[in-house]
């Protein structure tokens, strides 16, 4: 018998399997979100979800439960992101300023361990951002970096910070050869990798890029996720999140099936790679299809968090008016440095699902769900064609 891997929360939801084992279930589904129009991007940090709702000038946090009681007053804006240390970052917005206005003249930063929202003054970026990719460092301590480009622009803004404030002096735009122009769903990450650092760009109807500083300038080269397919200015599919996992980089992004028009036909985790055999990991398509929010907010913000064990990642989902959702992503074996195991898990029962859901202790002829249960309560699931 053939075997994939499949969803164990989805009949429709299909999975790919490299030749490393690779794994994915889902934790939790909640559809207590915000509306599409109000929030268009989450940051997680420490397994909590933090979104910007625009409207009512604020960061709530979510969690599998729904909205918690934790709210940090911000500003009528869009972008959310985080640095290396913990800190949430929030585009601030002053008197007079809208939400789109181009550049961007103030942050608002909710400390790592939870304090007062901390104000820092911006000088110099142009172009509208609605996106807030990672930063690099701590930006209320020591040095941090952020990556910007606007929308309309040929050139990545380069932002750095000394304990809490701009340095003026040493930040820059440089330009990316080749060149390309930025629209206003431009996002740009900064991403410590295992061996190399990265500057990855998603942007609509682009591939996937990663920007090689080359003296003042950037040189840009393409990341293949070849189930990505660029379909030209439909949807909006900036929700990327690169990783790390058992000692290798991966990156999690939207995709877009054959013959569709937008970015909700699912996502997938690819190593992060130039090579044209690059195949994703794991794919999963939860049959949202043609499904759009409103005001065209089509795709999935995503987002990966690695655990503390170190072959396994939460995936959070964001699916605007849908849900929120966390996957667990395991990735080949973990070092436990353990030589002898006195408790086994067994399997405690093993049932059948054909795609039709109906559900049998024998398999059916043609496509199968293979749903074992252990004597310790988890669950794995694998597609099986008999």
């Amino acid at each position: 018998m053939k075997k994939f891997l499949l969803c164990a929360a989805f009949a429709a939801t299909m999975f790919s399997m490299s030749a490393q084992e690779a794994t994915l279930q889902l934790l939790w589904k909640n559809p207590a979100v915000p509306a599409a129009a109000e929030c268009r991007q989450i940051v997680v940090n420490n397994g909590k979800i933090y979104a910007q709702i625009k409207g009512e000038k604020r960061v709530v946090v979510y969690d599998e439960n729904g909205a918690t009681d934790e709210v940090y007053e911000t500003a009528e804006a869009t972008g959310i992101t985080k640095d290396e240390a913990g800190n949430i970052i929030v585009r601030g917005i002053k008197e007079g300023e809208v939400w789109h206005t181009n550049g961007i003249s103030q942050l608002l930063v909710i400390p790592a361990d939870g304090g007062d929202v901390v104000a820092i003054d911006v000088e110099g970026p142009v172009g509208r951002n609605d996106f807030l990719g990672l930063v690099k460092g701590n930006i209320l301590e020591g040095e941090a970096t952020m990556y910007l480009m606007g929308n309309g622009e040929t050139q990545v803004q380069t932002i750095n910070f000394v304990d809490g404030e701009q340095d003026l002096d040493n930040s820059w735009p440089g330009l990316v050869n080749p060149e390309f122009t930025a629209n206003g769903q431009t996002y740009i990450s900064y991403f410590a990798g295992v061996n190399d650092e990265y500057l990855i760009v998603n942007q609509r109807s682009q591939p996937i890029m990663n920007l090689i500083p080359n003296g003042d300038n950037f040189d840009a080269e393409n990341l293949v996720t070849p189930d990505r397919i660029n379909t030209g200015g439909v949807g909006v599919n900036n929700g990327i999140s690169p990783f790390s996992l058992n000692g290798e980089d991966f990156i999690l992004y939207n995709v877009t099936a054959p013959g569709s028009s937008n970015y909700v036909d699912g996502w997938s985790i690819a190593k992060i790679s130039t090579e044209a055999d690059n195949e994703p990991v794991v794919s999963c398509t939860e049959g949202l299809a043609n499904a759009v929010a409103g005001g065209g907010y089509q795709s999935s913000w995503l987002f990966a968090q690695p655990t503390d064990v170190e072959n396994v990642a939460h995936i959070f989902v964001y699916h605007p008016s849908y849900y929120f959702a966390c996957y667990e992503f395991t990735y080949g074996e973990a070092e436990t440095g353990v030589s002898t195991v006195n408790a086994e898990k067994t399997v405690a029962g093993v049932q059948y699902v054909n795609v039709a859901g109906q559900v049998s202790n024998v398999p059916f002829d043609g496509v199968n769900m293979v749903v074992t249960s252990y004597t310790d309560g988890s669950k794995s699931t694998v597609k099986v064609i008999k």
